[in-house]
């Protein structure tokens, strides 16, 4: 264990690893908050070895045979070998957590939630009604009769209806763009844009991430930085996650640092030159 982490911190060539240590039983290598190798130590059960290993599970297959992803040895020449495999997090790592979490934030911190929750009350406040009350207000409706009752109605539904397809016009919008930004024990920011290029049928989109560093919070550009200072006030409470109307969410459930999730109709031109880091694919909308 002494051996690697003295290897992550001086033979490797990427230099910004977070690493948490379990006293000298574990070693989890994080980067910009994703887990990119375990280190544990293996007890072999066979006949033939039986000396202790050191155990690297990485976030790629490294080989054919199981378990792919992972290389053992009691060889301490071959631990510095075994560190150099280690990768730092590209875009690939970052893109499903985005992905997976944006939908959901993006509806928390909109009036999207919101709307579409005073609409369904429309009807369920129909449903709450008492029978006659009910028989009396569907007489009127099949029938035509404007009563008060009707009246009443079709101005609640009218404008709870406008309200829900504003915000849903919006939240399609907002669904188009989103950040994700973290940060490393270096004070680097990392930041990936997913961007959607296409609507296709089946509800697939075609979306396109880019990811780039800067080395410090105020390299960040405007529309991002003000954001995540406003994400970082909100970070003080005792809350696990806390959304912001309008800006994103501040997740605390990482490791190491917290992770920001930023919305808005601003992200369109964000200052990220998409062929650095950058990949496309199709994505369940």
């Amino acid at each position: 264990m002494a051996y690697a982490v003295e290897h992550l911190m001086f033979t490797h060539p990427y230099k910004k690893f977070d690493l948490l240590v379990f006293g000298n039983h574990a070693i989890k290598v994080y980067d910009f908050e994703r887990k990119v190798c375990n280190i544990t130590t293996y007890s072999p059960d066979g006949s033939e070895r039986t000396a202790l290993q050191l155990q690297f599970e990485y976030d790629y297959n490294v080989h054919n045979k199981a378990p792919r992803d992972t290389k053992r040895t009691s060889n301490v020449n071959k631990i510095a070998e075994c560190v150099r495999m280690i990768k730092p997090a590209g875009v690939e790592v970052h893109k499903k957590y985005l992905a997976n979490q944006a939908k959901s934030v993006i509806e928390d911190c909109t009036k999207f939630s919101s709307a579409k929750r005073e609409f369904e009350r429309v009807f369920s406040g129909v449903a709450y009604n008492n029978l006659s009350a009910n028989v009396a207000l569907f007489e009127d409706l099949l029938n035509h009769r404007d009563t008060s009752a009707v009246d009443t109605l079709r101005k609640k539904f009218t404008e709870r209806r406008q309200e829900y397809e504003a915000a849903q016009g919006q939240l399609v919008k907002l669904h188009k763009h989103s950040v994700m930004v973290t940060r490393n024990h270096s004070g680097d920011y990392r930041l990936v844009h997913r961007r959607v290029l296409e609507e296709m049928t089946d509800n697939r989109v075609r979306v396109h991430y880019a990811m780039v560093n800067y080395d410090g919070k105020n390299k960040l550009p405007p529309n991002i930085y003000g954001k995540v200072c406003l994400l970082e006030i909100a970070e003080q409470g005792e809350d696990k996650e806390k959304t912001v109307e309008g800006v994103g969410m501040v997740a605390k459930d990482h490791p190491i640092y917290p992770v920001y999730i930023i919305v808005g109709e601003d992200l369109e031109e964000p200052a990220i030159n998409d062929d650095a880091g950058a990949q496309g694919q199709v994505e369940s909308n």
